[in-house]
């Protein structure tokens, strides 16, 4: 009965976005089950690159890749750390007669399979682990005042060395950031808090174009601080221009961006390469190709260098007579 109710209530919460997916899509789970109820503006094609970008990555079979991904993003992940899992032994151990510790036991190993067999197994995943572990290595070191030892203070011990290291390895992560943040942009991460406007300003797009500006950015869809009419284009969608450029030339695709009335093209090369490598990208989409549209048509205004090669470019489309 309890699990019924459970359930109920799950499927009750859920059920907005079922809603909103089928009257939009005609799909209740879209992107997902497309051999089942289909998608509107989705293909099969799209289908099976969503499918293929959701498999893991890797040298082998599907089991090795798998069993690789666990060691990577689990077991050696330093997003937990050794001395989290040392932490963890110790407290099954020494509160396994807890029926809640038991409980929480199944909950991890449950979500570790779910994530190892139906995912394509990326660490950030597995953040839905941290309560049940804490919870566990909770009341295994609470059992040394119980009078469990000497596994409750070992429990304790480990738990203290493991925040200790977690938080140092946070630490250094946000400081890797800080020099990252004032080396591109010139600014502290903490002169960024409650400064929105600020953000807005440094964008490329705002730095290289002016009001008026009609923007196509391709690759990148981190446009939440961009206020310039744009249409920007992800992996998954399908861009007009980008299908519109295949198999033509650089002039014709140039044209169209005049037909169209943009005025400047954005291409994040670093995004672009990162979703290439994973859920795949248009692949005519390159350096190369823009050099024919810089011949045909586009002027480039502004570049961010990357470790190899341009990061980000912003390209100016210039009318008939100005080339």
């Amino acid at each position: 009965m309890t699990a019924a109710v459970f359930g109920m209530a799950a499927l009750a919460a859920f059920a907005p976005w079922l809603i909103r997916n089928a009257l939009f899509t005609g799909n209740p789970v879209y992107p997902f089950a497309f051999e089942w109820f289909g998608g509107a503006a989705w293909s099969a094609e799209q289908a099976q690159q969503w499918a293929d970008g959701h498999r893991p990555k890797g040298e082998g079979g599907a089991a090795a890749i798998r069993g690789a991904l666990l060691w990577r993003e689990l077991a050696a992940s330093p997003m937990f750390g050794v001395l989290t899992w040392a932490a963890l032994a110790a407290a099954l151990v020494s509160a396994w007669s807890c029926r809640r510790v038991r409980m929480l036991a199944v909950w991890i190993a449950c979500g570790i399979a779910l994530w190892a067999t139906l995912t394509h197994m990326p660490g950030r995943f597995l953040v839905v682990l941290i309560g049940p572990i804490a919870l566990i290595v909770g009341r295994g070191a609470a059992g040394q005042w119980a009078g469990r030892w000497p596994l409750g203070g070992i429990t304790a011990a480990v738990a203290v060395l493991a925040a200790i290291f977690n938080a140092y390895t946070v630490f250094d992560l946000l400081r890797a950031q800080e020099q990252s943040w004032e080396r591109r942009a010139g600014v502290r991460i903490a002169d960024l808090i409650d400064r929105t406007a600020l953000r807005s300003q440094m964008h490329p797009v705002h730095t290289g174009t002016p009001p008026e500006a009609r923007v196509r950015l391709i690759g990148d869809a981190a446009v939440f601080y961009v206020r310039r009419p744009l249409h920007y284009t992800v992996v998954f969608n399908r861009d007009p221009w980008i299908e519109f450029a295949r198999g033509r030339s650089a002039r014709d695709a140039v044209e169209r961006l005049r037909a169209e009335r943009i005025t400047h093209v954005a291409f994040s090369w670093s995004e672009i390469s990162r979703l290439r490598g994973t859920y795949g990208f248009a692949e005519w989409v390159t350096p190369a190709w823009v050099s024919e549209l810089e011949a045909a048509g586009l002027r480039r205004i502004a570049s961010q260098p990357g470790t190899s090669g341009p990061a980000w470019e912003l390209f100016e489309v210039l009318s008939d007579t100005s080339q």
